[in-house]
């Protein structure tokens, strides 16, 4: 499945006032996904064995945290699958391969695009009167921004900077 195929679903399942499910979306490509406790560094990793796709998820993360961490495997496996060899894994395990940095941004910013629609976050910011011309300095617009799309506060604030919203350090 191609990025743009993966963004259709997203569009159609927000279209519906519904925030993407991301394990639905991984059986829907294929990819298993588990979660076990990790350390606290660990997020996620995304294992190839014998053509079978797993996500593995820290379990101790909060939910959102989860989310955009199956999000990012996810990335990582429309974006990178041609990089990632069959019985290895792509992570910080011991026995991982380690992409660049100019793929693990891919990956971040792609699995923002799926759990945070650029079209709906604007809608939703704009609904509630906030504008990309604003400075943000009130941590209850990135609270309910993040409450919305069920995702974690740090990448609320990531994502708003991305797409042009002037957030203050909070």
């Amino acid at each position: 499945m191609t990025k743009e195929e993966v963004l259709k679903i997203v569009d159609n399942s927000f279209s519906k006032g519904k925030n993407i499910d991301i394990i639905s979306m991984a059986t829907t490509l294929g990819i298993n996904v588990y979660s076990e406790p990790m350390s606290n560094d660990k997020s996620a990793f995304l294992r190839k064995e014998d053509d079978t796709f797993t996500i593995t998820v820290n379990e101790n993360h909060k939910m959102e945290r989860q989310r955009f961490s199956v999000a990012h495997e996810i990335a990582h496996f429309i974006l990178h699958n041609d990089l990632i060899e069959n019985n290895t894994c792509v992570g910080r395990e011991s026995n991982a391969i380690s992409l660049d940095l100019e793929k693990e941004e891919e990956a971040d910013n792609f699995a923002a695009e799926m759990l945070m629609p650029q079209k709906y976050v604007e809608e939703y910011l704009s609904k509630n009167n906030i504008h990309k011309n604003m400075f943000i300095f009130d941590d209850a617009i990135v609270k309910d921004l993040a409450n919305k799309f069920n995702v974690s506060f740090f990448a609320s604030i990531v994502r708003m900077r991305d797409l042009g919203y002037k957030v203050a350090y909070l």
